[in-house]
């Protein structure tokens, strides 16, 4: 929505196309937008375990520019929006601490893509920062997909020494470890505490309300397209731009120790 009240203002239509987070797709993609001779592309890279980043350097090639958002691939420089993804786990998971958990889990994404690896670089800084070392049994990987979040959460839940708490790297996989919280027959924050990196506009329908860490994805939307266009029109020259945005941690019921407690603190990058 915001990349298209941005384009729109400044008369250009935007086409949207879900890669479904396969990389095979985004080729076939990128080989038909090449071929139309699109004025330029907002990505949101999709996975790639073997960094196969050549269908985006033809692009660029071309003479179309290529603006990241959220996501930022590894092995080619472009420009990108984005937050501080390492700041922002950081502060959740110290949030845990400070609720005196000790052992807690946490669900990644695919750790093919930076923003996983920055997430769980995050969760690592704030256990050492407490002295507690992190546990290699509590670090799973998901895919940043529902179901991955389902999965390993019965495994983490249902483990012979489950964690206290489990930061979940993304707001679709805590939905999916929700969801295995109540087979279980479990209670949040009860029996465990649960936060996630990435707050759903569809949060608030979750009970107990989850604590998350809030990406601006309006202005991440916004300001690609913004720097999108002024590339395309050789506004901005020169050097790649990294724009980095201000991400917030809402606390809500699902790591209150009376499920009641609830607050806001403003993360600053």
């Amino acid at each position: 929505r915001g990349a298209e009240d941005c384009a729109l203002k400044h008369g250009y239509l935007l086409n949207t196309f879900n890669t479904d987070d396969q990389v095979e797709r985004e080729q076939q993609v990128f080989s038909l937008l090449r071929s139309r001779r699109v004025d330029g592309i907002l990505l949101v890279v999709a996975p790639s375990p073997a960094g196969d980043v050549a269908h985006i350097r033809k692009m660029v090639e071309a003479g179309i520019p290529v603006v990241c958002l959220d996501r930022i691939p590894q092995g080619i420089t472009l420009d990108s929006v984005s937050v501080d993804n390492i700041k922002g786990a950081q502060m959740c998971v110290r949030h845990l601490i400070n609720k005196g958990h000790r052992r807690i889990g946490i669900i990644t994404g695919s750790l093919s893509l930076q923003t996983a690896k920055e997430r769980l670089e995050g969760y690592r800084n704030a256990l050492c920062g407490a002295s507690i070392k992190p546990e290699p049994g509590l670090i799973l990987e998901g895919d940043f997909r529902e179901g991955s979040g389902y999965r390993l959460g019965k495994d983490l839940l249902l483990s012979h020494q489950p964690p206290t708490a489990i930061f979940v790297s993304n707001g679709m996989m805590a939905v999916g470890v929700v969801r295995a919280l109540e087979e279980i027959g479990l209670q949040c924050p009860g029996d465990i505490a649960i936060a996630s990196f990435d707050d759903l506009p569809l949060a608030s329908a979750f009970r107990p309300h989850l604590t998350a860490v809030a990406l601006p994805a309006y202005q991440i939307g916004n300001k690609g397209a913004e720097l999108l266009i002024k590339r395309v029109r050789e506004v901005t020259t020169g050097k790649h731009l990294t724009i980095m945005l201000d991400s917030e941690l809402i606390i809500r019921e699902s790591t209150s120790t009376n499920a009641v407690a609830s607050g806001r603190h403003n993360l600053a990058v």
